[in-house]
């Protein structure tokens, strides 16, 4: 690889080394840091349906709403034809079942699963009014009877159904994320995470999360406290740094991290986003930018031909040539992924 590092026991990388012994370690394709709710199962384990005594086995909210779904649905499907047009019986029903759905579990559930077949979306139906959602419960429970209920009812629903929706929709919590990742990096190397932009500031060894002691509110203080224009912050509609560092020496780092695994559309702008953040520079020399980004689209970045004046450059190649040009014009400034980050902590407290 064109820059490729030699790495010299005690020598000290320059912003453009470190970003050239990134590349030279790839991402991981898998990474501990990011598996959400492994553990957890949203249906009973086989000590609680078999432990013998059931008053000790925990409830289980999301089994129990599936069985009274599974039980109104059965209701309604069991009433005759001719009395469900303005049938008292039928329209009780449905308001039960409107009641079911507005549990935050119900999102998980079967009925719930089927809603897309319907171009029906959770959080559409949220957005409806009463009467539109009863109006919208009315045709997709008939849909569902005719569709999908005598064929769940023949082959038994299942619970692992729950775990498998569950599973499925885990990346849509909160989860970790790359500055919680870098949270526990920090703390590897030393540094004790700030409950208040003052005691950030005021406290070398210390490291900051946006929203979790530092606020949008502190910025313009510290900015002024620090003397720095902080300029992407102006020119990006207000946006908020990910992290901030208060190393050794009062060296300050405000922080972008992102965790990526594959790119188009709004992906590809948040990427070129962490570029930019590196483009910016203070007139002060203990303060600089630093953009973390991990994942496998980082992999993507790595060159795999030799650059020459000839080569035809793909997305990710051009946006390796940015960086390092960025990094040239700006010394103070570093973009590194996972274990360029720790070269960088490691060299920075020594």
């Amino acid at each position: 690889m064109e820059g490729e590092i030699r790495m010299v026991e005690g020598q000290i990388l320059s912003n453009v080394d470190l970003w050239e012994y990134s590349l030279q370690h790839p991402e991981k394709i898998l990474d501990y840091s990011y598996f959400v709710d492994l553990d957890r199962l949203v249906i009973p384990s086989q000590n609680e349906l078999h432990g013998g005594d059931h008053s000790k086995q925990k409830k289980n909210d999301l089994t129990t709403l599936e069985q009274e779904i599974i039980r109104v649905i059965s209701e309604i499907s069991e009433l005759k034809d001719a009395q469900e047009k303005g049938n008292d019986s039928r329209s009780e029903l449905i308001q039960k079942l409107k009641v079911l759905m507005e549990k935050p579990s119900a999102n998980l559930t079967t009925f719930r699963s089927f809603w897309p077949v319907l171009d029906m979306s959770h959080s559409v139906y949220s957005s409806l009014s009463d009467v539109e959602k009863k109006e919208f419960l009315e045709v997709a429970v008939k849909e569902f009877i005719s569709k999908r209920h005598s064929v769940y009812k023949n082959y038994g629903y299942s619970l692992s159904v729950l775990q498998v929706l569950a599973d499925a929709n885990a990346h849509k919590s909160q989860g970790a994320t790359a500055a919680h990742k870098l949270s526990d990096i920090f703390e590897s190397y030393s540094l004790k995470k700030a409950k208040s932009s003052n005691e950030f500031l005021s406290t070398n060894m210390s490291y900051a999360l946006m929203e979790e002691g530092i606020h949008i509110s502190d910025l313009k203080p510290m900015c002024k406290k620090l003397n720095i224009k902080f300029e992407w912050h102006e020119e990006n509609q207000k946006k908020k740094p990910d992290f901030f560092l208060h190393l050794k020496n009062s060296e300050i780092y405000f922080g972008e991290a992102k965790h990526k695994k594959e790119g188009g559309g709004g992906q590809n702008d948040q990427i070129k986003e962490i570029i930019k953040f590196i483009g910016f520079s203070e007139n002060r020399e203990d303060f600089g930018y630093i953009s973390f980004l991990d994942g496998i689209y980082f992999n993507t970045l790595i060159p795999n031909v030799q650059l020459t004046g000839k080569t035809k450059l793909n997305k990710g190649h051009r946006q390796s040539k940015e960086i390092r040009d960025s990094l040239t014009k700006n010394s103070s400034n570093y973009f590194v992924n996972t274990e360029g980050m720790k070269k960088f902590l490691k060299q920075k407290l020594k």
